[in-house]
């Protein structure tokens, strides 16, 4: 790592910590999608709460998923398999 980013962990160390019960596969499957990112590109992560998706059910977690995920695009759609 380049002394620019020392203050930083790795991509791998940041992901293990959103995502503690993540298996080493899965991990390693969201590394290589951030792997395109271009450095300094936002990168938002949403990490699901199980306790508010059970307060307010899991169609009402898609409908907060899907105005992240379609802020913006024209007819606000998804692409297929998407979610």
């Amino acid at each position: 790592m380049s002394e620019d980013f020392e203050d930083f962990v790795s991509t791998h160390e940041a992901l293990k910590t959103i995502f503690p019960q993540a298996s080493n596969e899965e991990i390693t499957k969201y590394e290589k999608q951030l792997s395109s990112v271009k450095i300094l590109d936002p990168v938002l992560i949403i990490s699901p709460n199980q306790a508010w998706i059970n307060q307010h059910d899991l169609p009402a977690y898609y409908r907060v998923m899907d105005a992240f995920a379609t802020n913006g695009l024209q007819n606000r759609r998804r692409d297929e398999n998407s979610r």
